[in-house]
This record gives structure tokens, C-alpha cells and sequence, in this order.
């Protein structure tokens, strides 16, 4: 069945009449000579194949047809306006603004090269990017203080746009030597007697670690802080201490640093989904759902 075409400016002729009462005051709402607005509602009821207003001596009266098309009407106008204004910061060409933060796996990983690429093709979109432990990042979107957010699914989810990423292992990192002395599987509590090499304690990964640690009545013993992953491998590898990292921080390092050795954390939350959240029905989301599309799972989810 072929669906015609009718411009809204029709759809705007027809709302203006009924609400105005007459086809004269219809026609005057919409800025149109009473000719004109004749001419177009003529051709809208035959678009249509059916009639839609008679005229009564009260003015112009809904037929059955009309009093259909009436709130459909409606409702299509409304979807339009809201169409315009959505669009409407790109044909002022003004910017775009993403308010992100992340946590530490996803910030300190493939993030940084990720947005550099997407900024550079999107010059009218600006990005703050804060690095935050998932707790933080929930509570700041459901307060509305962000556009959007990388954590962890350790935390409830529930009333955000949520989409899944990749998953996350937590290592520990150390020289081979030092690993052949752990437990199989080996826990956080294993390592709790070792020395530990760390991000500051500000870090969201450190964070969340201590937060665990504390949870499970255990005590961190960090012989050295660094902010930089590369770093802190480099520390480990010369025996210093153990790391715990997410698994892609040391994949990513290991043609480098040959003497870095890893095993998987088995604690339950040691394995975790990334997943991107923003407010449902954000005015931002047309930026998001952009940056979204870019937020490819790096090496599969």
C-alpha cells in the first residue's frame, strides 16, 4: 500500500483551522491568504482519499476522519519540533561538550588513543575526561554531573542506558621467580604478604584494591607508588615487588619487558565487565551515542 506523503505544513494548516475554529482563523494562524489555505487542505484531504472538515454554522467540524487524524497530527508535529531543536546545534555549527570519566583499566589502556582519534574527527565536539573509581562514576551519573561513563559492572547499573564494552582481568605482575611462589589459584590474600609496586593511592584502581583489601580484613604493604603503568612493570621486573594490573596494561608491555611474568587474579571480583553508561534520555545523548559508536570492544567483548 502506497503511504502519501504529506508535508507538515499541511498537518500545521489542519491543527490551526480546528483549533481556530474556522478555516479563516486557521489560515491566518499559519501566515497563509484564504485561498492558499483552501488550495491546501483540499489537497491534503485528497491525499488522504478522505474528507476532514465540513463546514457547520458554528465554522469547520471534525469528520469521523478528521477526529483520527487529529491526535496523530499532533504528535508528528511535536516529534518534528523535537527533531529541530535536537539538530539544531550542528546548523548553528556550535559545540558539543561530553562530560566523561573512566576508570583506571579503561583510562590508562586503550582510552587515551581511542578519543584522540574521535576528537580529531568530531573538531566541534570538547571533552572533559576525569579518571574515577566506578562507585564515583555511578553516583556522578545519577546525579547528572556526567555525560557518560566507563567502570566496572561491580557496581548496580540499573536505571542507565548500559552498554557492554569488554571484560576486564586483574593481574598480578611480577618476575617468574616471585610468581612460582604464590598459590594456584593465587588470591588477593596471597599477596598481601608480598611487597606491593602501586598506582597513588588516588588512582581508581588503587582505590577499588583497598577497598577490597579492607572488605576482606587484609593489609597492603606498598613499598612504592608510580603513576605511570609502564613504570611500575619496570619496578616489578627488577624484582621490587608485586603488581596488581589489569591484564591488558602488562599484555600490552610484554614485547618490552621480557622479564615480567603474570598470573590471573581468582577472586570473584578480579574479573570484571567494562561497560559505557549515561543517563537515559541525556540532552547530551547525541554526542554520547556518537562517542558510543567509536567505543568499539578493543579485542573483542
Amino acid at each position: 500500500m502506497h503511504t502519501p506523503h504529506i508535508d507538515p505544513r499541511s498537518l500545521a494548516l489542519f491543527l490551526s483551522v480546528v483549533d481556530g475554529g474556522s478555516l479563516t482563523a486557521g489560515a491566518r494562524g499559519v501566515h497563509l491568504s484564504l485561498a492558499a489555505a483552501s488550495t491546501r487542505l483540499r489537497e491534503l484531504e485528497q491525499q488522504l482519499g478522505v474528507t476532514l472538515l465540513q463546514r457547520s454554522r458554528r465554522g469547520m467540524a471534525l469528520t469521523a476522519a478528521g477526529q483520527e487524524l487529529l491526535p496523530h497530527a499532533r504528535a508528528l508535529l511535536q516529534e518534528a519540533e523535537r527533531l529541530r531543536h535536537a539538530l539544531a546545534p550542528y546548523s548553528r555549527g556550535l559545540r558539543g561538550r561530553i562530560r566523561l570519566a573512566a576508570n583506571t583499566a579503561a583510562l590508562r589502556d586503550w582510552l587515551p588513543e581511542v578519543l584522540g582519534a574521535f576528537l580529531t574527527d568530531h573538531p566541534d565536539i570538547d571533552l572533559d575526561l576525569r579518571e574515577l573509581a566506578s562507585a564515583d562514576i555511578l553516583a556522578a551519573l545519577h546525579a547528572r554531573e556526567l555525560d557518560a561513563g566507563l567502570l566496572s559492572d561491580a557496581v548496580d547499573t540499573s536505571g542507565l542506558e548500559t552498554h557492554p564494552l569488554y571484560t576486564d582481568q586483574l593481574v598480578v605482575a611480577g618476575t617468574a621467580t616471585q610468581l612460582a611462589s604464590l598459590p594456584n589459584p593465587v588470591l588477593l590474600r596471597d599477596c598481601a604478604g608480598w611487597p606491593l609496586i602501586g598506582l597513588p593511592e588516588t588512582a581508581a584502581l588503587s582505590r577499588f584494591l583497598q577497598r577490597q583489601a579492607s572488605q576482606a580484613g587484609l593489609l597492603l604493604h606498598h613499598r612504592a607508588r608510580i603513576d605511570s603503568a609502564d613504570g611500575l612493570l619496570a619496578l616489578a621486573e627488577a624484582g621490587a615487588g608485586l603488581a596488581l594490573l589489569p591484564e591488558r596494561a602488562v599484555v600490552r608491555t610484554a614485547a618490552t619487558r621480557p622479564g615480567i611474568a603474570c598470573r590471573p587474579l581468582a577472586d570473584a571480583w578480579a574479573r570484571r565487565r567494562i561497560l559505557l553508561c549515561s543517563p537515559p534520555g541525556d540532552r547530551a545523548s547525541t554526542y554520547v551515542r556518537m562517542l558510543l559508536a567509536r567505543l568499539a570492544p578493543p579485542g573483542g567483548a
